[in-house]
């Protein structure tokens, strides 16, 4: 939990909920299973893809590093609310979370079976131009932030026989 840096846990009344730390990412809480709200910032100006990254122009994370794990709960169905921020007015969102909420690039509820399919999913929010292909019925988007000169049709028209390529040497979707 190097990217935490703070972590408030409450009931879902607002109250205070004690909480004992066990060792540098490890939290017991005890509230006689009546609930509880866990309220942390995670640190977010890595420009890699293995954590986190957020500024005026986009943000970009993985589960890895923002997703706390309920040991309890680690193998039961996840979900997750992404909200656009305020500020934020043509940001859309791209992952490849299912959806529960929303439509394609819009920000909403997503799930994922358990948590380790949760943290498996990146996601992009910002101002970003997108391309979609079609690949045996399944759609493929690529996804690219910030300013560029890419030419998006010619990137899709290349990566639609890799994609096909790789359905076949799989044996299929």
């Amino acid at each position: 939990c190097k990217n935490i840096m703070s972590i408030e846990f409450s009931q879902l009344s607002g109250e205070p909920v004690i909480a004992e730390r066990l060792d540098k990412q490890t939290w017991r809480i005890e509230n006689n299973k009546q609930g509880y709200r866990v309220k942390y910032r995670v640190y977010a100006f890595d420009t890699s893809v293995r954590t986190a990254y957020l500024d005026s122009e986009r943000c970009f994370f993985n589960g890895t590093s923002t997703f706390l794990r309920v040991d309890e709960y680690a193998e039961s169905q996840q979900y997750v609310t992404i909200e656009k921020p305020k500020t934020c007015t043509t940001w859309r969102l791209a992952t490849g979370l299912p959806r529960e909420t929303g439509d394609n690039f819009s920000f909403g509820t997503f799930s994922a079976p358990n948590y380790l399919d949760l943290i498996d999913y990146p996601v992009e929010m910002a101002d970003f131009d997108t391309v979609t292909f079609d690949v045996a019925g399944v759609p493929h988007h690529v996804v690219v932030s910030g300013r560029h000169y890419g030419d998006l049709d010619r990137i899709a028209r290349d990566l639609q026989p890799l994609c096909q390529h790789h359905i076949d040497y799989f044996g299929g979707t």
